[in-house]
């Protein structure tokens, strides 16, 4: 299932690309969760982030389980499709929200920074060399799970402003309806406007009806 992933989400995509370009609502109302998170600004590869997602897990997975015996080769694939992962990444930025661009970004650095001083270990190095790559790694593990925790706290709270704000105008909008059904004089409805008085006398009630 894993490798038919890529395949699906390339011929998939490349079928329908009218639809995801044009937006068509019905299409994205079935597989919006695939596509409308994109800017889709630079043309097709810009919706693709799952498909290159997918083929650097994939190639990871195999590396991890195949090449356990050619270790410089298999580091030596994990750095290529890490750091081509993260120049898609940056050339495209393919992400509408500027948290999750931000957050994806922050992951696929660290993650390539691991990977490539984790490489360096192969090699024949000096203790204090070694001492101070594990200091690195662990640097740099610490701050992309302290950013990521500030950016996950920062759209929570984000979520809850918006959400609040709502909630208000909601509030808002149903007091001013009250307002209206219990004023007349606030309706936009001209039928219930409350019609002013005619004060101008009658003239025939001055007149003295004539007895028989």
């Amino acid at each position: 299932m894993a490798l038919l992933t890529p395949n699906f989400l390339i011929v998939f995509s490349f079928v329908n690309k009218d639809q995801i370009f044009s937006k068509s609502l019905q299409f994205l109302t079935k597989f919006g969760s695939l596509y409308d998170e994109f800017k889709l600004d630079k043309g097709f590869l810009s919706c693709q982030f799952y498909l290159f997602y997918s083929i650097r897990r994939l190639i990871y997975m195999f590396s991890q389980v195949y090449l356990n015996n050619l270790l410089y080769l298999q580091g030596a694939l994990n750095i290529l499709f890490s750091l081509m992962m993260l120049f898609y990444i940056l050339w495209f930025l393919p992400f509408k929200d500027k948290s999750s661009m931000s957050s994806v970004i922050i992951g696929e650095t660290s993650t390539t920074i691991v990977i490539i001083l984790s490489y360096i270990y192969l090699f024949d190095i000096s203790i204090e060399l070694k001492r101070n790559l594990e200091l690195s790694l662990i640097f740099t593990i610490i701050t992309c799970i302290s950013l990521q925790l500030l950016i996950s706290f920062y759209t929570f709270f984000k979520g809850i402003l918006v959400l609040w704000t709502k909630l208000e105008k909601a509030r808002a909008m149903e007091f001013v309806d009250n307002a209206k059904r219990t004023i007349p004089e606030l309706s936009d409805d001209p039928a219930q406007e409350v019609q002013p008085k005619d004060e101008t006398p009658n003239k025939d009630s001055n007149l003295i009806t004539p007895k028989n």
